[in-house]
């Protein structure tokens, strides 16, 4: 479905203020708000903080993201492979499915692994656990992409944002989507609780996935998609489903990150006791995921004007490791990486050190620790630290 013209402009012309400024919509107390209800605390439970042990391979969290696409690239795989870019900087690591955030946390405390990864707001509802004790308050070492590929997807009968009011909502429970729809509520001036949130395990290929439950339940509204899900349900970004090749009947994108440009922002987050003794590491990875973005890029763009056996190589990867239900063919994996803006060194200069940017680090640590706290997820604010990397070198 068409997004009106005037609507998107008042998106992307609000948004930016609006993560920033969200406070200005949030003055309920927080057991009248409709989020999980609990503290994020309470779906990592009492994990001990443990050591992390440098020695070995290390631990290296991924999710379902075309961000994610370059650190395989720039690993060679989930093990660190001979001659690969990280492997010739001198770096080891295991890649391990982050999908469970509440499980990737509780790795993080253990000392399995020195890092988190997913959203900034994601970071956020961790905020208050992670940053209990010192040794594992969160350092956001880089920026990896902009998203342009997450979307809500929602029946017929709703036109407009405003239609959402009443509505019940699909999203995976802690998952990247939750600020985004935080952010389709204040820029349509409802609260969470003008809305049904049913939550859901899994972020995608499951029978608990939002894009399953609106496929299987007439009760959900919209649900929050990936892209390859939200294909499955409508088709395509402009497209109404039909009923038809498992379609939703009627179903459409209401509102996505192609209009949102800046509701996402993906990061990698290191625990500060590891960072501090880790500087030379955490450096290397950090120039050697830009090495690969850069890669990347350059083998896409080659890809699209004629052909690139390098990026089918790298497709051919990315279907392997998250398996053909969620890549179903190459072609998909390619729209996984499509749907990313990587931001590169630039867009790291910007994030971290541009002042008065509504979209920097000052902006989202805002936005996000407004969020955990309005939605239950903490009791306090406790922010992370922004990277100590020079990126202005």
């Amino acid at each position: 479905m068409k997004l009106g013209i005037l609507r998107k402009h008042l998106i992307q012309r609000t948004l930016s203020t609006l993560l920033l400024f969200s406070v200005v919509f949030w003055s309920a107390p927080l057991s009248s708000l409709h989020g999980q209800g609990d503290s994020f605390k309470s779906a990592v439970g009492n994990q001990s903080i443990g050591q992390v042990n440098a020695s070995g391979p290390i631990q290296l969290p991924y999710i379902t993201w075309g961000g994610d696409v370059a650190t395989f690239h720039a690993n060679g795989g989930l093990q660190t492979a001979d001659d690969s870019i990280f492997d010739k900087q001198g770096l080891n690591f295991n890649m391990k499915p982050g999908d469970d955030f509440a499980q990737q946390v509780k790795d993080y405390l253990a000392g399995k692994t020195p890092f988190l990864r997913g959203t900034f707001r994601m970071m956020g509802m961790a905020s208050e656990i992670i940053g209990a004790d010192p040794r594992t308050k969160g350092v956001v070492i880089m920026q990896m992409t902009w998203s342009a590929g997450d979307h809500l997807v929602a029946r017929e009968e709703i036109k407009t944002l405003s239609d959402l009011k009443g509505k019940t909502i699909a999203i995976q429970q802690g998952g990247p989507h939750v600020g985004m729809l935080d952010d389709i509520l204040n820029t349509a001036q409802l609260s969470w609780s003008d809305v049904t949130i049913r939550w859901t395990k899994d972020l995608t290929a499951s029978p608990d996935s939002p894009a399953e439950l609106l496929k299987k339940n007439t009760q959900i509204d919209a649900c929050f998609a990936i892209t390859p899900d939200m294909l499955g349900l409508c088709g395509g970004l402009e497209n109404i489903g039909t009923g038809a090749e498992g379609t939703v009947k009627g179903a459409h994108v209401l509102v996505s990150t192609a209009e949102l440009s800046r509701s996402i922002a993906d990061v990698y987050v290191c625990r500060k006791d590891f960072y501090d003794s880790n500087q030379e590491l955490i450096t290397k990875f950090v120039a050697g995921y830009l090495r690969a973005t850069e890669e990347l890029v350059d083998m896409k763009r080659q890809y699209e004007a004629g052909g690139s056996s390098k990026y089918d190589q790298v497709l051919n990867m990315t279907q392997k490791i998250y398996g053909s239900e969620v890549i179903p063919v190459l072609e998909e994996a390619h729209g996984l990486i499509s749907d990313c803006s990587f931001v590169g060194y630039p867009g790291n200069v910007i994030f971290f050190t541009q002042k008065g940017n509504l979209s920097g680090f000052e902006a989202f640590q805002e936005s996000a620790l407004m969020l955990a706290v309005s939605q239950g997820y903490a009791k306090e604010k406790m922010g992370l630290f922004p990277s100590g990397l020079n990126y202005q070198s």
